[in-house]
């Protein structure tokens, strides 16, 4: 090698290492951080192309991590179900319809475990517009009165729906909406308040949907911006609590929370629908499993069906804006395919397996749900990376890739970086719940190269805003590597 060539090499390869030890002098920094020097907290990142350790820092630790979980899980989702994999969920009719166009028996909507099933945002078929695609198919049949019950059938999942480790005072807002076999626009209803003067109580006047049984016991303020309220309640019961704080001087304020039932919302929403179509109903909505009703569907007739978007936009719809039922659906789904029914317990051992004998460490991950939001999770630094790494060699890799949200650009990511080398170079996974912060993905260096890393830190002492500028640093020294 000539003198010329080796200077230029030894000079690209000083510039590498000076880059790689400002990624490695940044953690060195964290080690001595006062906001983390009690947490647990763990890095590492590697190069995709060379397979070269760029720096890490407790990456063997197992740490909650918070919503980066969901990217175990919809990484799993597309390697055991493919990207193609749709839900499906069916209407049938059982019983005989007579030339009167009588239906004497049930109308049945077989739910798929679609998430986005009557969900306007996230399938373009809201609840009004999946009713009247059931009733032009009832139409076809001649169908002008229901002699029966409007039947909802939610056994594709477990009856179970709250997977376990989910906090007592989450799993009535919204974020806990909890999957079923049959969910229904977005598992999610409102409970509407009139607000008066800072400091006074706001009154209660109802609930949307309507729910004949709810009963509400609310203990609410008008008070600073925004809905600061909280739901407390479980799933199927009727009685619900509601105390904080909305904005003050608003004549209908909404606080958005789980649906406790959402088979029996579903079966709800389209015997009113159908009444109020012209079409008849003698019987009453139920959700046939809590009813005790057996469906044998060799004796009924599958009359339509609705399906999902496909896997492939699914993964985006629960990555970029971290949607924790979306996540817990596919999470199931996975046990649904390969066993008798979904199930939390069936799709956490399916997919902590499915990782160990792709060569993670058995050690190194434990999974209770599929959205990060127990606290039961645990997983290492190391076995987010080594997934990474995985589906950058998968077939899958441009589809994952693109679910996760761009640092600058959009999703929980959008304000991360900005005018800085990590903007639009960084797509990653965010995990935030009370003392536990992590990032998870990959970053694009400044000649292309490809890194995957995991950030995560469980009680730190510090603020989050002042965590998430920490960990920000640490993206920004990696995206600056030549």
């Amino acid at each position: 090698m000539n003198r010329f060539l080796f200077s230029v090499v030894f000079y690209i390869t000083l510039l590498s290492v000076q880059a790689q030890n400002a990624v490695s002098s940044e953690v060195n920094r964290l080690k001595t951080d006062a906001g983390l020097v009690s947490a647990a907290w763990g890095f590492k990142a590697v190069n995709l192309q060379s397979g070269e350790l760029i720096a890490e820092h407790n990456a063997q630790m197992c740490m909650v991590p918070a919503s980066v979980m969901k990217t175990v899980t919809t990484a799993a989702a597309l390697e055991i179900l493919g990207e193609n994999y749709t839900f499906k969920t069916r209407y049938y009719i059982r019983g005989e319809v007579s030339s009167e166009g009588i239906l004497n028996g049930d109308f049945i909507i077989r739910g798929g475990g679609d998430p986005t099933f009557g969900s306007e945002e996230n399938s373009g078929r809201c609840a009004s517009c999946v009713v009247s695609e059931a009733l032009v198919k009832l139409r076809e049949r001649g169908v002008k009165v229901i002699a029966g019950d409007v039947l909802a059938d939610d056994t594709f999942f477990e009856e179970l729906m709250t997977p376990g480790g989910w906090n007592w005072s989450d799993i009535g807002n919204r974020y806990g909406a909890a999957p079923s076999g049959l969910s229904f626009a977005d598992n999610t209803i409102w409970y509407k308040f009139k607000s008066g003067r800072e400091g006074r109580p706001a009154e209660f006047i109802g609930v949307r949907p309507y729910i004949p049984s709810i009963k509400v016991r609310a203990d609410v303020v008008a008070g600073g911006s925004g809905d600061n309220a909280y739901v407390y309640g479980s799933e199927y019961s009727e009685h619900r609590y509601i105390n904080g704080r909305i904005t003050p001087n608003q004549t209908e304020f909404e606080v958005h929370a789980s649906m406790p039932d959402p088979p029996y919302i579903a079966a709800l929403t389209f015997y009113q629908q159908f009444i109020d179509n012209g079409l008849y109903v003698t019987g009453v909505p139920r959700n046939a499993r809590r009813a005790g009703i057996e469906i044998n569907y060799a004796q009924a007739t599958e009359i339509g069906s609705i399906a999902s978007p496909p896997l492939s936009k699914l993964v985006a719809l629960v990555n970029k804006p971290s949607n924790n039922l979306y996540a817990e659906h596919l999470h199931k789904a996975i046990s649904a395919k390969t066993q008798s029914e979904g199930s939390n317990k069936g799709s956490n051992g399916i997919i902590e397996n499915f990782w160990v004998n792709k060569g993670l460490s058995s050690p190194q991950i434990f999974v209770t749900d599929g959205s990060g939001l127990s606290r039961s999770n645990a997983v290492s630094p190391n076995s987010i990376v080594k997934i990474f790494e995985y589906m950058y060699k998968s077939s899958r890799y441009k589809t994952f890739y693109e679910s996760l949200s761009i640092a600058g650009v959009d999703g929980t990511l959008r304000n991360l970086c900005k005018g800085t080398k990590a903007a639009n170079n960084v797509h990653a996974k965010s995990g935030t719940m009370s003392r536990v912060k992590s990032y998870a993905g990959y970053v694009q260096t400044q000649s292309g190269k490809m890194i995957a890393f995991c950030v995560m830190a469980n009680n730190y002492s510090c603020s989050t805003s002042e965590l998430t500028d920490k960990m920000e640093r640490l993206m920004i020294k990696m995206a600056e590597l030549p």
